[in-house]
């Protein structure tokens, strides 16, 4: 199977060949997709900067289960008349009177852990901040990411429960892996990140380095 998640909030589930769609599951607020745009504004979730976006699903084998980060946060898009838009090369052309639209002030994000096989959600964790990092599940159960308030998280991955949320500083929206040396195992979490389109700020990126206690 293939599995691929998108900014329209649905983690889909599809065949080999990409013929067939086997499941389609929600894993953020999912509100007026389909809503006609109108002059006075149309507000819709999970929004322009919503869905799932630079880090996609990661999936666990001995769980058989898919990871999913997603920023949940709603849009309100206005139209105009044509003879209104102006197209100002070379910046792009968005066809709307207020760009990406006007975002909601509250914004929100998940993890949602789905079964590979059927699509059902078996857990999920909600944050009032944008999820981006990347999601990474590791042999001996646990599930690592960070949030944008700079939070280094890890959870049981099998049930969801957080073990750890250890404050870094800066903004976390990179790549977290993990690697054994001299016996000890390590984790490596890539950290700040200035961007407009989640409104963080942040100083210098960063790279931190974490290990795990010993086995007893």
């Amino acid at each position: 199977m293939v599995v691929a998640a998108g900014k329209n909030g649905y983690l889909y589930g599809l065949s080999r060949d990409l013929s067939e769609v086997y499941f389609q599951t929600p894993v953020t607020r999912i509100e007026n997709a389909d809503a006609p745009l109108t002059a006075e504004g149309t507000r819709f979730l999970p929004g322009t900067q919503g869905g799932t976006n630079w880090y996609g699903p990661s999936y666990s084998p001995a769980l058989n289960t898919i990871f999913v980060p997603a920023i949940d946060w709603g849009t309100t898009i206005k139209l105009a008349p044509p003879e209104s838009l102006k197209h100002d090369p070379p910046n792009p052309f968005i066809g709307s009177a207020n760009g990406f639209g006007v975002q909601d002030p509250q914004r929100f994000g998940h993890v949602t852990a789905v079964d590979a096989d059927t699509g059902k959600v078996l857990w999920k964790y909600d944050t009032d901040t944008p999820m981006v990092a990347s999601v990474t599940p590791t042999a001996g159960g646990l599930l690592l990411t960070g949030d944008t308030k700079g939070n280094f998280l890890a959870f049981d991955a099998a049930s969801g429960q957080l073990l750890l949320q250890t404050a870094l500083g800066d903004p976390i929206g990179g790549g977290i892996v993990t690697y054994m040396l001299n016996g000890t195992q390590y984790i490596a979490v890539a950290g700040g990140m200035k961007n407009p389109v989640v409104l963080t700020e942040s100083g210098p990126a960063w790279v931190a380095i974490l290990a795990l206690p010993p086995r007893p």
